[in-house]
């Protein structure tokens, strides 16, 4: 039976939406799983404390308390594929979790199909209340995962990659980048494997908090997301679907919306986001790869 790993990294979570995200790995009806916690330094308590019933069923790696305030999620995932030995992996927030089928579901879909990667659809419950389903295809008719995961439309925490795979793109995450780190290993995965196996199911929940809210993408660089499409002409990606290159990172940058929002009408002027979006000029062809 293939062995499934979730990586679970974590600072200073609240207790509950820790609890309930290594739970919802711990409690998955696929028998044979490898729940990796790797706590990165946590203050505000005794990591062990919280998760006592659950350490014989865990794996907890836990990093020294953080003297550097730049240090950034990808260092403790890098800690934690220091221990993975599963055959598929996933890398889940502290504060979202999965559906108790997640992995049994995937697997079973993705090795009927012969897949390397598999993703199914995803929950999204907004600070307003409201509650978002994200699927696969629903911005646009194609089953090509670049497309797709520009569109923010593929992935969050909603997938499993096999390790062959992963070793072919790169195992361990950049530590580059202060944010987007996730998005760049994803990316470097995705130009690897282009078409995934889906299952058409909600399996994941992805909850935003305070810190999520949309503003904190001010700090994402413009640099940082050319360099995750440096070799990408997206022109040439999405001419078909009539979106634009400038529209198509806002996307990317998971901005798209806040456009449009009262706190950026208001903030426009002053905001970091507003002065880096824009920089963003719609990329020409000469820039990027003749095609894709």
């Amino acid at each position: 039976m293939d062995k499934v790993t979730i990586l679970i990294p974590n600072y200073n979570e609240k207790k509950e939406l820790l609890r309930k995200s290594v739970l919802s790995a711990v409690n998955q009806t696929w028998k044979n799983m490898e729940v990796i916690v790797v706590d990165d330094g946590s203050t505000a308590y005794d990591v062990e404390e919280v998760l006592s019933d659950v350490l014989d069923k865990i794996i907890l790696v836990k990093r020294p308390t953080k003297t550097n305030p730049l240090r950034t999620v990808s260092e403790a995932v890098n800690e934690g594929l220091k221990y993975f030995t599963g055959d598929w992996f996933v890398m889940n927030s502290a504060d979202n979790y999965f559906q108790k089928t997640f992995a049994e579901e995937l697997v079973k879909k993705a090795n009927a199909v012969g897949a390397r990667a598999v993703c199914c659809d995803w929950l999204i419950h907004n600070l307003d209340g409201t509650v978002e389903v994200i699927q696969l295809n629903q911005h646009y008719k194609t089953d090509d995962m670049l497309v797709n995961f520009i569109a923010r439309c593929g992935l969050c925490s909603n997938y499993l990659i096999r390790r062959d795979l992963m070793e072919e793109a790169g195992l361990y995450w950049d530590t580059r980048f202060p944010r987007g780190q996730t998005s760049e290993w994803l990316i470097r995965v995705i130009k690897k494997e282009r078409v995934w196996a889906y299952v058409p199911k909600i399996l994941f929940t992805f909850v935003y908090h305070e810190k999520d809210q949309l503003k904190s993408f001010a700090s994402v660089k413009y640099k940082t997301l050319r360099y995750l499409l440096h070799d990408i002409d997206i022109t040439h990606l999405f001419r078909q679907y009539q979106d634009s290159p400038k529209h198509i990172l806002a996307i990317l940058a998971g901005v798209d919306h806040f456009l449009h929002s009262k706190e950026f009408e208001k903030d426009k002027e002053k905001s970091m986001f507003w002065k880096w979006f824009n920089k963003i000029d719609d990329i020409s062809t000469s820039e990027a790869s003749e095609s894709v």
